[in-house]
């Protein structure tokens, strides 16, 4: 796995696929004496492949580098092999409900083009179905499982088969709790300041309010700015939100002393003039 972007909900993968099969009509040579055979890639037109493709792909690329990444092997029990190096951008339907303390499950699904169950059938290898780089790391989310599985589904033209991986990835919270919950918490506290601040210094108050609602409404709008623009709330939207909530209570704190204080002195001029 490489680079996965939220906002298009999309992920990059290089893969090295391999495909399996046995043709009983294949004809050996004659000079074969070691278990397999390596063959000219090009044996691939004039022979039966299946028609897999990457069903949720955006984009498919093939490695050249140095030479085509691609090789076929034949055994003596007429077994091929093909293995080709791949880079895939593959789309993940992601849910930002409770984001970013959210869990994305992201497949690749493998299916058959044009042959339905009753010609081809596709099996995960069972002694080693799915080789995963255990080095992988990924700037904001951590890979905690991959599973295999089959996915066959009907369609109207008839049942054509497919399979799965699913990689399930939990978001890290390092980089929210030190660029989003502590700062946010101390826009919060600082907007409390006003509180001890004397009621007639009015520009100190009001400013240090206004400055405090500012910088959160700047402060949600950076968090919003990896994700697209769903239409349900998330968990950071809640947060964000009872936070300007405190900081605008404590500027309206000021309004109502400000109030309260300007009518206890108009009592009192009255009743120093009524004197």
């Amino acid at each position: 796995l490489d680079s996965i972007d939220e906002t298009s909900m999309t992920y990059a993968a290089d893969i090295f696929f391999a495909q399996t099969w046995k043709d009983h009509r294949l004809r050996l040579p004659e000079n074969m004496t070691t278990e397999y055979r390596l063959l000219e890639v090009d044996w691939l037109k004039h022979m039966w492949r299946p028609d897999s493709f990457f069903k949720n792909a955006k984009s498919v690329t093939f490695q050249t580098m140095t030479i085509p990444n691609h090789y076929v092997w034949l055994s003596k029990e007429k077994t091929i092999l093909y293995m080709v190096k791949l880079t895939l951008r593959l789309s993940c339907a992601m849910h930002f409900l409770i984001y970013p303390h959210d869990t994305q499950e992201c497949k690749l699904h493998m299916e058959s083009l044009s042959h339905t169950t009753d010609d081809l059938i596709f099996q995960w290898d069972p002694d080693v179905p799915l080789v995963v780089d255990e080095n992988i790391e990924l700037p904001q989310l951590e890979l905690v499982q991959n599973t295999t599985a089959d996915c066959t589904q009907v369609y109207s033209t008839g049942n054509f088969t497919c399979l799965e991986v699913i990689f399930k990835l939990k978001r890290r919270l390092g980089y929210h709790l030190f660029n989003t919950y502590i700062p946010t918490c101390l826009i919060v506290i600082m907007s409390w300041v006003s509180f001890w601040i004397k009621p007639d210094a009015a520009p100190a108050r009001v400013t240090l309010g206004v400055t405090s609602l500012l910088t959160l409404s700047t402060q949600h709008a950076k968090s919003q700015a990896q994700l697209p623009p769903v239409s349900y709330l998330k968990a950071v939207d809640a947060f964000m939100s009872v936070c300007t909530v405190f900081v605008f209570m404590a500027l309206m704190e000021y309004c109502l002393v400000n109030i309260v204080l300007g009518d206890g002195a108009k009592v009192k001029d009255a009743a120093e003039a009524a004197k």
